[in-house]
C-alpha cells in the first residue's frame, strides 16, 4: 500500500486543509488539529484555538494541561483533545478539552498528523 504525505508551508495552511478536506468531528473523545490564535495571561493557561469542524473553522477557548506540551506560542499547530461536550449538538464553542501535543504541518494519509518528537 502506497503512503502519501502532504507537507504544508505553515500551520495555517495545514489547518485550512483540515477545515476544507477532512471530516473533523467535534464530539467527546475526538482529537483535532488546531492553531493557537492567542495565549492569555489572565487567567493563566487560557488559550484560544482555531479548530476545524464539518462546517469550516471556528475559534474556541481551552485551558492548557500540565501534562501537555510546554512552551506553546501563538501560531503553533497542536492537537486538541475534546474531554467533554457541554451541550451536545450545539456549536463547537461548548467543548471542553486540552492541548495534548504539538503537531508538524505534515499529514500522512494513512496515519494522520505528524507529532513533534515522534
Amino acid at each position: 500500500m502506497e503512503q502519501d504525505i502532504l507537507y504544508f508551508k505553515s500551520p495555517g495552511e495545514a489547518l485550512e486543509f483540515a477545515c476544507e478536506f477532512l471530516n473533523c468531528r467535534t464530539q467527546k473523545g475526538d482529537t483535532l488539529p488546531a492553531v493557537i490564535t492567542a495565549i492569555e495571561t489572565v487567567p493563566a493557561g487560557f488559550t484560544r484555538l482555531s479548530i476545524p469542524t464539518g462546517k469550516g473553522c471556528v475559534e474556541i477557548s481551552c485551558i492548557q494541561s500540565a501534562q501537555g506540551p510546554k512552551k506553546l506560542n501563538k501560531g503553533d499547530f497542536v492537537a486538541f483533545h475534546i474531554d467533554e461536550e457541554l451541550f451536545p449538538g450545539s456549536s463547537p464553542k461548548s467543548l471542553v478539552g486540552t492541548i495534548v501535543a504539538k503537531l508538524k504541518p505534515e499529514f500522512d494519509t494513512q496515519k494522520g498528523w505528524a507529532v513533534f518528537g515522534e
